[in-house]
């Protein structure tokens, strides 16, 4: 794929923190008709679990909107009545009805990259999406995960009731899926980093390393009222009862921005490119690591900063992975927790745990395992390689 230039996406990026809404040409589908016509998206062990959920959706959903909406006023036909907040930089929440619009931002030929990790795969792959709006497989996905929550009895905020396809020019930009959700504030918008920029962080554990001192700075980024072990404990036990039932984020979902509390309940939300393995009462060796891969690189993503830092201009190439993933595994909480669930699980099912600690060692030693850790804690390589901010393809997803 031909690299997508950041100056030509990131200004596109930005939202006004108040969007009007716009009436758009398309239509409205209710979701058990939005089903009907593409279910196939999916793989057929998947749409197993959207049929037996479709008592979960109720045929007149379509009737909450009687025309699809948008934040891009460049397709709109008229201005609603109604404004959103902004959610990133392609979605939107209209509060007074806790209605979500993820993807009502469909710019016409404006891409934006995907990261993509195939099961089994080493490397991942990176593709492009059209901006602002779903795709009808990404938009299923979204269902497939409210259906599969539901399903193994795992909690799930946001419950879709329709969906808008948006029509431009006689050609059809996507679809934004609408749902129902109490509340849209990420738990990112509390993250705590001691009123201390990176670079303060960086002299401080420099100096500490220097002297031989240890500072009584945490080893992690924290959420300001959230309790360390209680964050690390949900989320680790969120994690496994999702991946050991066989679901997956995927990359471009599992971030740290996709975490919210409810009434003191955590939930994670997004997911247009969730998958379900078929998990095996046996499972193979190639299977389980497949399944450990997966597993590793969803968790380092969803990972708070490790605020350590590591020299690694010393080391070999070949070595540099292990040091971090030594320094990740010391000080993360969110690993301690999901690597206690995650054995629990693989000794409830009778499964080997000698050949699970092994898949996981050979993880670590993958391409696309030694790209990902970089960017969990404090090192060289990722204070010289990390782009500006004002060119970062990253967006905060608090409102």
């Amino acid at each position: 794929m031909a690299k997508l230039k950041r100056e030509k996406i990131v200004p596109h990026l930005k939202q006004k923190k108040v969007l009007a809404l716009y009436r758009a040409a398309g239509k409205v589908f209710s979701i058990q008709d939005f089903i009907k016509k593409f279910s196939s998206t999916l793989a057929p062990h998947e749409r197993v679990t959207i049929a037996e959920s479709l008592k979960l959706f109720p045929a007149q959903g379509s009737r909450l909107f009687a025309h699809p909406l948008t934040s891009n006023p460049g397709i709109g036909i008229s201005r609603e009545r109604s404004s959103a907040i902004a959610i990133g930089s392609r979605s939107a929440f209209i509060t007074k009805r806790h209605i979500k619009l993820k993807g009502c931002r469909p710019i016409p030929d404006l891409h934006f990259p995907h990261e993509q990790l195939d099961f089994g795969a080493q490397e991942m792959l990176t593709q492009k999406i059209q901006f602002g709006s779903l795709t009808a497989e990404n938009t299923m996905r979204e269902i497939l995960a409210f259906c599969f929550f539901k399903k193994h009895g795992i909690r799930v905020l946001h419950a879709p009731v329709a969906v808008f396809e948006y029509v431009f020019k006689n050609r059809s930009l996507g679809f934004c899926l609408v749902s129902l959700s109490p509340t849209e504030t990420r738990l990112e918008a509390d993250e705590d980093y001691f009123g201390l920029s990176i670079a303060d962080l960086l002299s401080i554990r420099l100096v500490e390393k220097e002297l031989g001192v240890k500072s009584s700075l945490p080893a992690e980024v924290g959420f300001k009222g959230v309790g360390q072990w209680w964050y690390a404990n949900e989320k680790g036990k969120l994690l496994v009862s999702m991946n050991f039932n066989g679901g997956f984020r995927g990359i471009l979902n599992s971030n740290l921005g996709n975490d919210l509390v409810h009434q003191r309940k955590l939930y994670i939300c997004d997911f247009d490119t969730f998958r379900v393995l078929k998990m095996p009462t046996k499972p193979s060796e190639k299977f389980i690591c497949g399944f450990c891969l997966w597993s590793i690189i969803e968790l380092l993503k969803s990972s708070p900063f490790i605020l350590e830092y590591a020299d690694t201009r010393k080391l070999a190439q070949s070595r540099i992975s292990a040091e971090l993933w030594s320094i990740y595994k010391k000080n993360s909480s969110l690993w301690q927790s999901y690597h206690g669930y995650f054995f629990a699980e693989v000794r409830k099912r009778g499964w080997s745990v000698q050949k699970f600690e092994k898949a996981i060692e050979h993880v670590a030693s993958s391409k696309v395992f030694s790209e990902m850790i970089l960017d969990n804690l404090l090192n060289p390589k990722l204070l010289a390689e990390t782009y500006k901010p004002e060119l970062s393809f990253y967006v905060p997803q608090f409102m």
